[in-house]
């Protein structure tokens, strides 16, 4: 990297003796292959390059870093040397990938960082600013920007105009818990192309949801059932197992519990990583897992799941968005030890985060578990 960056071939060995004579040089591994400066001393540096030199530099650099397969740092310097142009290609190449990973707040800082017109110029980051908005727990700002979106001039509307606007508008409804939400996810399945199969996933979530608010627990599994088949159909984890958790929750009402519990085992099985190791997105499913294990009295295991859950979720995105299930477990399990101020503070302070981000359904929810 700083060979390519300075157009020179001896960058190793000044590192080397950087390094050994301690001029302001740190080592980031044992390795000794990335370093950095002391910070005091890079900026110093920094402010003796002009800033043609500089858009230059970061420009070599983003080619370098991309063409090692590090995007995440070629899209912070193709920014910095003002070509945008080249981020938003790396941003689009890597949003499904991010997206499928649950890593909503990443790929949503690098929508930010994009000028609006570029954003609001491409179909497929207009979708995923607005379900990223949606998911992150930013309500109202996903409204303004979806109704902006989707007006009649944005190119989004060009194919297929409503079944995709309603297929938003259902997802928003069913976090809102708009009586509606059926209505507009029906009119959006039969709206949709058969091959959008992504947007089909996430309508028959939102369906499947509200069907469970007017009793019709069987329709529901259905719906969740057929989300998870396009889930995994189209490769897509935070689907899939979105559509699982909400199924297990089903089978838990239905008194299901065996049934329920394999679920999410198989789950726990599928989402690993090369090393056997559980990938993040499974947070997903540690909800219903948490409140299975309280279920049937393996507080140990109710609790490790439901920590878990609410670790992952701040990391990864809004853990309002995930409905408060793991919160409610931990406040039974404190209010079992009779401690009632932590069980009922836990909820309290769920309820006022749902307020403040616009989650009727959850503040419902928290309520219901503190009376």
């Amino acid at each position: 990297l700083c060979d390519i960056v300075t157009g020179h071939q001896n960058a190793a060995s000044i590192l080397d003796k950087m390094e050994k004579t301690n001029l302001f040089l740190i080592s980031l591994d044992d390795q000794h292959i990335w370093f950095r400066y002391h910070h005091l001393f890079s900026e110093m540096l920094q402010t003796q390059i002009n800033s043609e030199n500089s858009l230059k530099v970061h420009q070599k650099a983003a080619k370098w870093f991309e063409s090692q397969n590090l995007f995440e740092d070629a899209i912070h310097h193709y920014l910095l040397g003002s070509e945008t142009e080249n981020a938003v290609r790396l941003i689009s190449k890597i949003a499904i990938d991010l997206f499928k990973q649950g890593e909503l707040k990443t790929l949503l800082n690098h929508l930010n960082s994009l000028p609006d017109e570029y954003v609001n110029s491409d179909q497929e980051l207009i979708i995923y600013k607005s379900l990223c908005l949606v998911l992150a727990g930013k309500s109202s700002e996903a409204k303004t920007f979806i109704s902006q979106s989707f007006s009649p001039s944005s190119s989004i509307l060009q194919t297929n105009p409503n079944g995709r606007l309603l297929s938003l508008q259902a997802w928003f409804g069913m976090m809102n818990g708009d009586p509606e939400t059926e209505k507009l996810a029906e009119q959006a399945l039969n709206r949709l192309d058969d091959e959008d199969l992504f947007f089909r996933a996430i309508t028959l979530i939102s369906l499947g949801t509200s069907q469970v608010w007017n009793g019709k627990i069987s329709n529901s599994n259905q719906s969740f059932r057929e989300a998870n088949k396009l889930g995994k159909q189209i490769a897509h984890p935070f689907i899939a197992l979105g559509a699982l958790a909400n199924l297990a929750f089903n089978l838990w009402e239905l008194g299901e519990m065996r049934e329920a519990k394999a679920v999410c085992q198989k789950a726990l099985d599928e989402y690993v990583d090369h090393r056997g190791k559980p990938l993040p997105i499974l947070a997903i499913i540690y909800a219903p897992l948490s409140s299975l294990y309280y279920e049937s009295g393996e507080f140990e295991k109710a609790g490790y799941y439901a920590q878990m859950g609410i670790n992952i979720y701040k990391r990864l995105f809004s853990n309002v968005m995930m409905g408060g299930d793991n919160e409610i477990v931990l406040a039974r399990l404190a209010f079992l030890k009779g401690d009632i101020e932590s069980a009922l503070l836990q909820l309290s302070e769920m309820e006022a985060k749902a307020r403040q981000e616009g989650h009727p359904m959850v503040v419902y929810k928290m309520l219901v578990a503190k009376a």
